[in-house]
């Protein structure tokens, strides 16, 4: 089976629905819960979402070109407010320390705009000096 840009969209929302799921149902286990120490649960359980549904972003869309790159980073913040939304309270020890990313990809993404804009920027510049269209 060839992976296209529709069954590459189709896999990454159904595995990152099932990563999801799979935390959501782990985070709310009583044996786990009783089982484990809640901070090194809570801080496992962070890391697999915030780094495994840009992972998935990448590997199945951007890196075959199927979407744009920088879409890891709004897949990254997406998946810190997922991991807001779906652990109980009691995990949110392993989302403090990763809100402090949370800016620094902001002004990564204000950065490489900068950096792309610039280009475009002179081009138009140059084509004005040409033509008056």
């Amino acid at each position: 089976m060839t992976i296209n840009r529709s069954n590459a969209t189709l896999w990454f929302v159904t595995l990152a629905a099932t990563l999801l799921a799979i935390e959501t149902w782990i985070s709310r286990s009583t044996a786990l819960a009783v089982a484990a120490q809640r901070d090194v649960l809570g801080t496992v359980i962070t890391l697999d979402i915030t780094l495994g549904i840009p992972l998935l972003y990448y590997f199945l869309l951007a890196r075959r070109n199927y979407a744009p790159k920088i879409g890891m980073m709004t897949a990254a913040v997406v998946s810190l407010v997922a991991v807001r939304l779906l652990l109980p309270t009691e995990y949110w020890s392993g989302t403090r320390v990763l809100e402090a990313v949370v800016p620094l990809i902001e002004i990564s993404v204000l950065a490489l705009v900068a950096v792309r804009i610039r280009p475009i920027l002179r081009h138009i510049r140059e084509a004005g000096a040409v033509e008056i269209y």
